[in-house]
């Protein structure tokens, strides 16, 4: 055999992993991941087992492996990401769902139970991926869900996600709340994920590259709470729960807004560490 034959035999995935699991911006399991889906397994263990066999695809995987060497974050190079058992689509439209909203959407669903919220509706304003909607759309009965977001692409992201995962959530093309103002209509649930960000040089370098960044940063990084706050009334039912993903040193400031918007006696409020013991969770309530 020649070199020439030589230079062009498939490599098997055993050589391919072997050849990047050293790179910096590649995880293992990274790698892993890209070879299960360029050979179509469906868990690791059918790749494990298939460790020693070509690669069904040997130029997709490099291709892919490329991307990953430049820094481009795992979801983006797939297509694909899992938030907490659902399979979601995602592309450079859309965020990547991150763990503290994971933690977000659990905690409220507890808060509404514990709350004992038989039945109602719930809004995600800035929906991006739809993750939250459709989580909480999959987990709450007797609830009519809605989600907005001012971005068209991010909304057929959303959408396509929302059908794949068969939840039954009404999506809305607005600028913030404002179809909703506009028709007068109340929700007993709002949520939302706001770009929150205030300090671009907080931002990590691959995420200012490769995510939307008007999803991430905003030079006043509490506007969209300041926004929600002095529309309540005119947005949310009689007894309601506002639940929001914040930055962890705007506690002072929103505690701030809080009191200067919200006036009724019977509204209290708290703020809620994430796993990393960062103040990241802030909880309205109205009983």
């Amino acid at each position: 055999m020649n070199k020439n034959n030589l230079s062009k035999v498939t490599p098997s995935n055993l050589e391919l992993f072997q050849k990047y699991k050293n790179n910096k911006n590649l995880t293992e399991r990274d790698i892993n991941e890209i070879l299960m889906f360029v050979n179509e397994y469906n868990s690791f263990n059918e790749l494990f087992l298939h460790y020693e066999d070509k690669c069904k695809d040997d130029k997709l995987a490099e291709k892919m492996f490329s991307r990953g060497n430049f820094g481009e974050p795992i979801e983006y190079i797939l297509g694909k990401t899992d938030f907490l058992g659902l399979p979601l689509k995602i592309n450079k439209n859309v965020l990547i769902p991150r763990e503290e909203t994971k933690e977000l959407v659990i905690k409220l669903v507890d808060k509404i139970n514990e709350k004992k919220f038989p039945r109602g509706n719930f809004l995600d304003v800035c929906t991006g991926s739809g993750c939250i909607a459709i989580y909480l759309g999959k987990n709450l009965e007797n609830f009519k869900g809605y989600a907005s977001d001012i971005s068209k692409k991010a909304l057929k992201v959303a959408i396509e996600n929302s059908k794949n995962n068969r939840a039954n959530i009404e999506f809305i093309h607005t600028d913030k709340c404002r179809y909703f103002l506009q028709n007068s209509m109340k929700f007993d649930i709002l949520v939302s994920n706001p770009p929150y960000v205030d300090k671009k040089e907080e931002i990590e370098e691959n995420v200012l590259k490769y995510e939307p960044i008007k999803a991430v940063y905003l030079k006043n990084g509490t506007y969209f709470y300041e926004y929600y706050f002095k529309n309540y009334n005119e947005l949310m039912n009689e007894k309601f729960i506002m639940a929001f993903e914040i930055g962890y040193e705007q506690e002072e400031k929103l505690t701030r807004l809080i009191k200067k918007y919200f006036k009724d006696d019977n509204i209290s409020y708290e703020f809620i560490k994430d796993l990393y013991d960062k103040t990241r969770f802030l909880f309205i309530y109205k009983d």
